[in-house]
């Protein structure tokens, strides 16, 4: 019949303050005082008394513990109050992207905010391409799985979704194809669309088809989708170069975090290496065994690889999506960290911590990406000359010096005066330029590894294209530039493929001699 005061007072668990503990002492000084009445009672015969002084002694006690109550109710909500604004939206999942993401990918959102030129420019590419329906577009030429086509595949599909705790209704289409592929499109009517290629439905078993759909639901939930970087590259007269840089190196941390999303599907670091096998070979034959010791020992002859030689085979580094071998040995860490035994309850033995993995996947990472932009070494200063006066040769070969691409040059370079420079290059004899630019590119052929040289191709292409298309005499003299720094020519044709920038007719091309 006593008021149990544990039922109050663990509401409150840890969180309880001082002061709430002298509630709960009120309360233990309530009941004895009435203990004590009640005990009297008994012993003088007043029996009838009791029922009164119960009810007299809950009223009291019910006053105490609505403070009590109310006091705890504030204690929970400033708790909730203090906890940082999550980077990533929950609209898909319940999941804490925050912790799953590459550090990078999760830096460039806790930032995006602040930025409104991106932001002006993401929502003026996607207002571009409300047009396109790509929902329709798979209605009309592919087929729609359902649970009537394979129940199987959907045992992958709910599987995939009760991992990663996906809200959204999801559409999945086959398209028949000969090559091993998938995609996630841009959400429309609040689904989630997805696409697999026929042949990889039937080459990739259960689990390497759970690591492709939950890497491609990772691009929803994190919303990757809705950051068209291809068309952003357009947008020249929005973003600066740099900017336009900084999205090609985010949008191959965004592999990353999709990856981590694909392996807690999976939960198969193996299946994640063969799908991955397969997707770069093309072999499903059993006369070829997979093995995941030999895959990754890719890794360290391609690091040294990357790092030391110059073949000029280095294209396929800039693609959207970083090298399958540096991929996988980002996976390889991702499985060992504290976030990945969280959530997948897998006790890890050589558990990692976030900050260590971010650490050594980042170290890495940062053989693809640009260094020369703020340095202040003798080499960084020939790389932003070589730049200078190889974006004018670009940005004037079609016989016009667009405004946007001079503003993208003097971003990338750095240099306030890049401007008034560019209009002195005007007056000069165009081989005088270009016997300067085989002087420096002798220099840098010297100095730099091929993926460095084919880093300034790669950024010299952001101001070809700045003004939202190509013209044919750019593209000519991005392939002498290439063959300047002995660059394998199939880089700027696959820089052409990705882009979908319109090439215009030619007008003027600018030759720029071999290298000796």
């Amino acid at each position: 019949m006593f008021y149990d005061i544990s039922l109050a007072t663990n509401l409150l668990g840890e969180k309880m303050s001082q002061s709430q503990f002298q509630v709960q002492e009120q309360l233990l000084l309530i009941q004895k005082k009435y203990q004590d009445r009640i005990q009297e009672s008994i012993t003088l015969g007043k029996v009838d008394d009791i029922h009164n002084i119960v009810a007299e002694m809950e009223a009291e006690m019910n006053k105490i513990t609505a403070l009590l109550t109310q006091t705890t109710n504030q204690v929970l909500q400033n708790s909730k109050n203090l906890e940082p604004q999550r980077v990533f939206s929950n609209k898909l999942t319940n999941l804490n992207l925050d912790h799953i993401a590459y550090q990078t990918d999760f830096n460039f959102f806790k930032q995006l905010p602040e930025r409104e030129d991106y932001r002006s420019a993401i929502d003026q590419a996607l207002k571009d391409s409300e047009q396109y329906n790509a929902r329709r577009s798979l209605l009309s030429t592919a087929m729609r799985l359902t649970e009537n086509v394979s129940k199987p595949f959907f045992r992958i599909v709910d599987h995939c979704r009760t991992i990663l705790d996906f809200k959204a209704p999801l559409e999945i289409f086959v398209v028949q194809d000969s090559m091993f592929n998938a995609a996630v499109m841009p959400m429309i009517d609040d689904r989630v669309i997805i696409y697999l290629t026929s042949s990889l439905l039937e080459k990739f078993s259960d689990d390497e088809i759970a690591f492709v759909l939950g890497h491609e639901m990772g691009h929803a939930m994190f919303g990757h989708i809705n950051i068209p970087v291809n068309m952003l590259m357009g947008y020249g007269h929005i973003l600066s170069g740099r900017d336009l840089i900084k999205l090609k190196s985010w949008q191959r941390s965004a592999e990353l975090s999709a990856d981590r999303a694909g392996l807690l599907c999976s939960q198969d670091y193996n299946a994640a290496c063969s799908a991955f096998f397969k997707l770069s070979s093309g072999i499903t034959s059993d006369q070829f065994k997979f093995n995941v010791e030999d895959y990754m020992g890719q890794y360290a002859d391609l690091e040294f690889y990357l790092k030391n030689t110059s073949s000029q085979n280095v294209n396929e580094v800039y693609s959207s999506h970083p090298l399958n071998p540096i991929r996988l040995k980002a996976l390889s860490l991702f499985k060992k960290s504290e976030t990945y035994s969280h959530i997948t309850g897998k006790t890890i033995n050589d558990l990692v911590k976030k900050e260590e993995v971010e650490s050594q996947i980042k170290a890495f990472m940062d053989i693809m990406e640009p260094n020369y932009l703020d340095d202040d070494s003798k080499i960084s200063e020939n790389i932003r000359e070589f730049m200078f006066l190889s974006g004018y040769m670009i940005a004037s070969a079609n016989g016009v010096l667009d405004e946007t691409e001079i503003t993208q040059l003097s971003s990338l370079v750095n240099d306030p005066n890049a401007r008034t420079r560019m209009m002195d290059l005007e007056k000069k004899d165009k081989q005088e330029i270009i016997q300067t630019i085989m002087q420096i590119s002798g220099k840098l052929l010297f100095d730099l590894t091929s993926i460095q040289r084919t880093n300034i191709a790669r950024d010299l292409f952001v101001v070809a294209t700045a003004d939202g298309s190509i013209a044919q005499g750019e593209i000519d003299t991005m392939y002498n530039i290439c063959n300047s720094l002995a660059i394998s020519p199939y880089f700027i044709e696959e820089l052409l493929r990705t882009s979908n920038v319109p090439v215009e007719q030619p007008v003027l091309a600018t030759d720029i001699p071999k290298a000796a």
